[in-house]
C-alpha cells in the first residue's frame, strides 16, 4: 500500500517591500523617518548605499531649495533612475505645491516640520 501525502499549496511569494532611499543629515530625524517607513511597509535604505537600481522613492532633505536644491535633485535622479523624489526641507513655505516641486525637479515636496500622517500620505501618493 502506498502512502499518499497531500502537500499544502505553496503560499504566494510575498512581494518585497518597496525600497526608499533616505537623504537626511539629521540622525535623529533619519531614524524616525526609517521607523515610519517600516511601519507602513517600506524598506528604508541609506541614500549612500551601494545599490540604487531597486529604489522606488528617494526622500531627500534639500536644505536650501533655491541654492543647489535643483542640482541635488538632478544628481539623485541620475543615480536613482526611475525613482520618484520627495523633497523635504524647512525652507519650503507650503507643502504639496506641484509648481514648486516641478521647479525644484522633485515629484513632491513636504515642508518641515511635518506629521507622520503627512509623510505617509506623500509617500503613498508617489508609490
Amino acid at each position: 500500500m502506498s502512502a499518499f501525502i497531500e502537500s499544502a499549496p505553496a503560499a504566494p511569494a510575498e512581494a518585497p517591500a518597496p525600497r526608499v532611499a533616505l537623504r537626511e543629515p539629521d540622525a535623529a530625524l533619519r531614524m524616525l523617518l526609517s521607523e515610519w517607513l517600516r511601519g507602513v511597509g517600506f524598506e528604508p535604505v541609506p541614500c549612500d548605499a551601494g545599490a540604487s537600481a531597486d529604489v522606488a522613492i528617494v526622500v531627500a532633505d534639500v536644505s536650501t531649495p533655491r541654492v543647489g536644491g535643483a542640482a541635488n535633485i538632478a544628481a539623485l535622479r541620475e543615480r536613482f533612475r526611475g525613482a520618484k523624489v520627495l523633497a523635504i526641507s524647512g525652507y519650503f513655505m507650503t507643502a504639496g505645491s506641484s509648481a514648486a516641486a516641478r521647479e525644484l525637479g522633485a515629484d513632491a515636496l513636504l515642508a518641515k516640520p511635518f506629521s507622520r500622517g503627512a509623510f505617509v500620505a506623500a509617500l503613498q501618493a508617489l508609490a
